[in-house]
């Protein structure tokens, strides 16, 4: 396991934590280091983070847009993980672009896809944990019929391997109306 795997799987760690104890202190004890270690930084330099993991997730949205499974993939590690709002888990860039291969020859072909960073925290210089919203457009029932947008939110744990900023874990989810 690489350091990055390792950083990424503390994140992870550290947000099962404060979830299952329902207070915010592990949030709080996880982003203090990055916090700490960007006050030390340039304010060009976290913009240029930022940037990063924004381009990031456009690339994801233009290779969905284009119906391209492999470029989808090939912004997630080799061993990363997708869990759809349904529950389904993908794991590993191959099966991801299994999954998507499939699901744009069916269901998904032809919709559009964005995704919306609304809060970036950074564990490190090298892992960013994204909040965001998804909203899937056009999707079609067998009749033609043109359904409405799905939206959903996203937390993905963000990598930096090698220069290159890759998705390592998104899971995808819907609050329940209380």
């Amino acid at each position: 396991m690489t350091m990055t795997r390792v950083r990424a799987a503390l994140v992870a760690g550290t947000l099962m934590a404060a979830l299952s104890s329902g207070c915010g202190a592990a949030h709080e004890t996880a982003g203090a280091a990055a916090k700490a270690d960007d006050r030390v930084r340039p304010a060009s330099v976290r913009r240029d983070r930022g940037r990063a993991i924004t381009s990031l997730l456009g690339s994801v949205d233009r290779a969905w847009n284009a119906g391209n499974a492999r470029a989808f993939a090939s912004n997630w590690t080799n061993d990363g993980v997708v869990i759809s709002p349904q529950g389904r888990r993908t794991e590993g860039r191959d099966d991801i672009r299994k999954e998507q291969a499939s699901a744009f020859a069916g269901s998904m072909k032809g919709t559009t896809h964005k995704l919306a960073a609304t809060e970036i925290e950074w564990s490190s210089s090298n892992v960013a944990v994204v909040d965001g919203d998804a909203v899937i457009s056009g999707l079609k029932g067998d009749d033609g019929t043109t359904y409405p947008p799905l939206s959903a939110r996203f937390t993905c744990v963000c990598v930096n391997e090698h220069g290159r900023w890759l998705v390592s874990h998104m899971v995808s989810y819907s609050f329940m109306n209380s």
